[in-house]
């Protein structure tokens, strides 16, 4: 059997994958996907199977490897655009050049800007409160704090944020062509040019950028270009999936309110992380998978995978595995095994963005539910746009009213 890739979730089911990879989670877990330009892949659902894919280096991370699976005309542009970003690159040069970067995401850093982040969730709701009673959660509020956040990170002047959303949205679009994707890429790319030319030149005090320049680059560990596209990546993913994964979580909120009530009513960080991990996995947004490309003949999952042959690792899935997540279809604050969630990837190329993630929803959600009371949809949940043609699941709009 051969499925298409990617299916478009269900508007209907918007928390589930698409039902042809739960059928086939449910059968065998791997299988045969054909893409849009004709090209077929290896289709990774199971977890364990996802998991032996991604800690194997016997596959590889890089799109110029004959066969890695372009999923969509966007991200086949993107990737072709000399496009060197190390989560696109395999080890030993995938750890190095993450290593400019790690510092700066461990578990302590992030944790210590949980006051800052808290202080811009609530200017921003309490100009919501100030304006009226609805607004447009995805753009007034779920977009621009992760994004106000990346950008603070790396010391970039926010007024120039609309460059990068945009540029962003027209790569992860599946509605984008491989040429659009491709300009939009070199877009972005010349601004972070621009951003490290600026470090390189005036480097500042306690600065990713800064110090990135002086401890790797200087030191010829990497070099300025590999700086700059390491900064095109963080860039990219810093901000359109958190923003996503805070619409979709307060989407699954307001369908349950008991959950709701429960995060709104805790004073216990434990649960409230707990809670923002199972919502992770409850609505995996990653909806283009993670790939690969054998390198030499693998057997995974008693199926052998030949050299050349591309791969595509289903998060969505594998989060919805029966054999590690009971009952996986419903949303549980006290679920058990939320380490082994997909929704940040495994082995060496794990997100290295998770616990700023993390951070930004456990300061988000309670917020919300405690500032405006009585959350409610203003539009029927049918008419949600829902992004179904995007690299990232989640809504373009998340109208709503309180009070």
């Amino acid at each position: 059997m051969t499925i298409d890739y990617p299916i478009a979730r269900d508007a209907r089911c918007p928390y589930e994958p698409p039902a042809a990879y739960l059928d086939t989670l449910l059968t065998k877990p791997i299988t045969k996907a054909r893409l849009w330009n004709g090209d077929q892949a290896w289709l990774i659902v199971g977890h364990k199977e996802s998991n032996e894919v991604l800690a194997d280096d016997r596959f590889s991370a890089r799109p110029d490897v004959p066969g890695y699976p372009h999923v969509s005309p966007a991200l086949a542009g993107y990737r072709k655009s000399g496009l060197e970003t190390f989560n696109n690159k395999d080890n030993p040069q995938h750890s190095l050049e993450r290593r400019m970067f790690t510092k700066w995401f461990t578990v302590r850093r992030i944790n210590s800007l949980h006051e800052k982040i808290a202080d811009l969730v609530d200017r921003v709701l309490d100009g919501l409160i100030a304006e009226g009673d609805t607004a447009d959660l995805y753009a007034q509020l779920a977009l621009p704090i992760p994004s106000q956040v990346i950008f603070a990170m790396l010391n970039a002047p926010y007024e120039d944020h609309l460059v990068v959303e945009e540029a962003t949205n027209t790569i992860l679009s599946w509605r984008s062509t491989t040429e659009e994707s491709a300009a939009a890429s070199a877009v972005l790319l010349q601004f972070c040019e621009s951003l490290v030319k600026q470090r390189k030149e005036h480097p500042l005090d306690d600065d990713v950028i800064s110090e990135a320049i002086e401890e790797h680059v200087n030191t010829g560990q990497c070099t300025l270009e590999q700086l700059t596209q390491g900064i095109r990546l963080l860039f990219l993913a810093g901000h359109e999936t958190t923003a996503n994964a805070i619409s979709m979580s307060i989407l699954v909120l307001l369908d349950h309110p008991h959950l709701a009530a429960q995060l709104r009513e805790s004073e216990d960080p434990a649960f409230v992380e707990r809670a923002v991990k199972e919502l992770l996995r409850f609505v995996t947004i990653a909806q283009a998978g993670r790939c690969r490309v054998a390198l030499q003949d693998v057997t995974i999952g008693g199926v052998t995978i030949k050299a050349g042959e591309g791969v595509i690792v289903s998060s969505e899935s594998a989060n919805r595995d029966p054999s590690v997540f009971e009952h996986a279809s419903e949303v549980d604050f006290d679920r058990e095994h939320l380490q082994e969630s997909a929704s940040f990837g495994y082995g060496t190329h794990r997100c290295v963005g998770e616990r700023l993630a993390v951070v930004e929803l456990q300061v988000v959600l309670p917020a919300v539910l405690r500032k405006l009371p009585d959350l409610r949809l203003t539009v029927e949940r049918k008419d949600l746009p829902y992004k179904t043609d995007h690299t990232v699941f989640g809504v373009y709009e998340l109208p709503v009213a309180w009070g």
